[in-house]
């Protein structure tokens, strides 16, 4: 679902929900308008003085996008699901990938799809990252990468970060690369996907083997 930036929130805790409303912009009683889906209204004006009202509700216009959508979730999960699932099979023929397993109690939504390199140095990163470019316009993310935000090192909110380390996460993430998906990809953009990728990685490999690697 899309209506261009934003999000939601979607929990079943009425503390962490009357905050969410009150912080969107709620004053007075316009939580009332989330009706039975509202937490209790004492504790809405219990909220209501002590958050930062900083009114991003949604608009009537986004509301006419979203609505609609609604209805494709299901439709375009599975489309979703589908295509991932034979892009995991494709690229897990290379003897140097792996697709890590998704936890059995998560009903996913592939909209994106993460892979681990083996027997890769940290020269090959970048190269890597560069050579596998030309796939339909969507770009290869390394997560081991400082340039990259789900490295935890670029977290600069986080105090005393420059102190901290954490050797595990660092190994977990370090070969592990990140591209996004589209549920309208065909057997040919999937195809041209994993060519890429796998010709990418055997390139490299080829020049580490020839003594080219820079």
């Amino acid at each position: 679902m899309n209506s261009g930036e934003g999000g939601f929130l979607c929990t079943d805790d009425d503390d962490i929900m009357a905050k969410a409303i009150i912080s969107a912009g709620s004053y007075e009683e316009l939580f009332l308008k989330h009706c039975d889906l509202s937490p209790p209204k004492e504790l809405m004006i219990t909220y209501r003085m002590t958050r930062v009202n900083y009114s991003i509700r949604m608009t009537n216009l986004q509301g006419a996008l979203l609505f609609p959508q609604v209805a494709q979730i299901d439709i375009r999960r599975d489309k979703h699901n589908v295509i991932y699932e034979e892009l995991v099979r494709r690229l897990e023929e290379h003897p140097c990938i792996t697709v890590p397993p998704q936890q059995p109690e998560v009903t996913p939504v592939y909209d994106s799809i993460q892979f681990v390199i083996s027997d890769m140095q940290p020269a090959q990163v970048s190269e890597f990252q560069k050579r596998s470019k030309g796939i339909g316009g969507k770009k290869v993310e390394a997560f081991g990468l400082v340039e990259n935000a789900r490295n935890w090192r670029t977290w600069k909110f986080i105090d005393d970060l420059d102190a901290m380390t954490l050797p595990k996460t660092d190994a977990a993430i370090q070969y592990t690369f990140d591209t996004r998906l589209h549920f309208e990809m065909s057997q040919n953009k999937i195809e041209e996907m994993v060519s890429v990728i796998h010709r990418s990685l055997d390139s490299i490999s080829s020049d580490k083997a020839s003594g080219l690697e820079s």
